[in-house]
C-alpha cells in the first residue's frame, strides 16, 4: 500500500465523513467477531446451575453482545437524521398462568398422541 496521501487533499468533507463512518463500521464488525469468539468460549465455560441443571449463562449471542445497538450508535454519530432500526420483535414474557396453560395443552396433546 502506498503511503502517498495526496488523494486526501482532493476529498470533500462529506466523502471524508463517509469514509470515517465506513471505517467505524468495519471496526464494529471486528469487535463483533471478537465477541462471537468470546461468546463461544463462554458457552463452554460459564454456566449457571449445578449437576443436571447446568445451563449457559447467556442463552443467545444477542444477550451477550448487542451488535445492532453498537451499529446504531455509530450511524447516529455520522448521520444527522438517522433513526435506529430495531429488527428484533418485542418479546413479552409469559405470565406464570400462561405458562401453566401452555404446559397443560401440550400435556393433553401428548396424552392424546399416546392413546391414539
Amino acid at each position: 500500500m502506498s503511503r502517498d496521501l495526496s488523494w486526501a487533499k482532493h476529498m470533500t468533507l462529506d466523502e471524508y465523513y463517509l469514509r470515517l463512518e465506513a471505517y467505524a463500521l468495519q471496526q464494529e464488525d471486528k469487535r463483533r467477531a471478537i465477541h462471537e469468539q468470546a461468546w463461544a468460549n463462554q458457552v463452554v465455560k460459564n454456566t449457571k446451575g449445578e449437576g443436571d441443571n447446568v445451563k449457559p449463562l447467556f442463552q443467545t449471542f444477542d444477550q451477550f453482545y448487542d451488535s445492532e445497538k453498537a451499529r446504531n450508535e455509530i450511524r447516529s454519530t455520522f448521520e444527522q437524521n438517522y433513526k435506529p432500526v430495531e429488527n428484533k420483535p418485542a418479546v413479552r414474557k409469559k405470565t406464570a398462568g400462561e405458562l401453566r396453560i401452555a404446559r397443560m395443552i401440550k400435556y393433553e396433546e401428548m396424552m392424546k398422541n399416546k392413546k391414539g
